[in-house]
């Protein structure tokens, strides 16, 4: 396999996963909500606000409404909107890199899912910490983590839960040179991969899976349905990773030009939202890229924008 390996992409789709509601469910109530509900909308206002400002890679605001969000869950003694913002800072502190704090976090968030039985709540805590510890290179504590949490995302009944932590078990079994295993339970999590948010990670290992057996076709099939979905829920990490999959599939089949144009496009995602240890290894796949397939492109505006990126402020980050 030529340049940057399968692995070298699987940890891209290991996305921490942010706890949330689907909609604000007092406000969706056709009588006035009372105190109590009013502040639980303003908390999970502020958490929604979090999580999209999170996703433009502005980590600070984004820890600033997750601890608002905190401060009046605890105000009004609401142990599993507690739970939930417990869990999303110890996704911001993760993504900062302080996996230290990261680790606290979620598992002050997971004590208060297990104390109350919110078996989806404790699934996801659990999946974050099998990411942080497959961060820390303990693969075996990683496996650990999502079996429970396989365990309990059955349990809780929840699709999109048992869809997201087979996935990402999928995806810890690939990063193991495991295809057999992925197999198996990708097509565990077939009939989950309806769900909007499953949909886009099911498809990115489906295309993993195939480029470990050569099928490039299947393979650009599979990466290309996983962008269009991760579009569709405006997941930005997973788009970077889906693109990322289409680059190696062209040039797997020798098609420098196209590869470069995948490539570049998960680099300008990344570098927009302030993820710079994916931009700056995107910037390296183009300068190997650009010399293999001696395009004679210029680096300089990729260069650049990185640089000014790093060199300016960033507003709220």
């Amino acid at each position: 396999m030529r340049g940057a390996s399968l692995r070298t992409f699987s940890t891209a789709y290991t996305l921490p996963f942010l706890l949330c509601l689907l909609g604000l469910l007092v406000l969706g109530c056709a009588r006035r909500p009372d105190a109590f509900g009013r502040q639980v909308n303003r908390a999970m206002e502020s958490s929604f606000q979090g999580q999209e400002l999170l996703s433009e890679g502005k980590d600070r605001r984004a820890e600033k409404a997750f601890t608002k969000s905190l401060e009046i869950n605890r105000s009004i003694d609401n142990p599993v909107g507690t739970a939930r913002q417990l869990n999303n800072l110890g996704v911001v502190a993760m993504t900062r890199g302080d996996l230290a704090e990261a680790k606290k976090l979620l598992q002050q968030a997971l004590f208060i899912n297990q104390e109350f039985g919110d078996a989806a709540g404790a699934a996801i805590n659990l999946a974050n910490l099998a990411t942080l510890a497959q961060k820390n290179k303990n693969i075996p504590q990683a496996e650990s983590y999502l079996q429970e949490a396989r365990n309990l995302a059955r349990q809780s009944g929840s699709a999109k839960v048992r869809g997201q932590v087979l996935c990402q078990m999928a995806g810890l079994a690939l990063d193991q040179q495991d295809p057999a295993t992925a197999a198996v339970l990708l097509e565990e999590a077939r009939p989950l991969a309806r769900e909007l948010e499953v949909k886009g990670s099911w498809n990115y290992q489906q295309g993993r899976i195939f480029l470990t057996r050569g099928d490039t076709v299947k393979a650009m099939s599979a990466f290309q349905d996983a962008l269009a979905a991760d579009r569709h829920i405006l997941n930005r990490l997973g788009m970077g990773a889906d693109l990322q999959g289409l680059g190696q599939v062209w040039e797997e089949q020798g098609d420098f030009s196209r590869s470069f144009l995948y490539y570049s496009r998960a680099f300008e995602l990344y570098a927009v939202t302030n993820n710079r240890e994916k931009a700056l290894f995107l910037l390296d796949t183009l300068r190997r890229l650009n010399k293999t397939g001696r395009l004679g492109l210029s680096l300089k505006p990729y260069e650049k924008q990185l640089a000014d990126s790093e060199a300016a402020p960033v507003p709220g980050k």
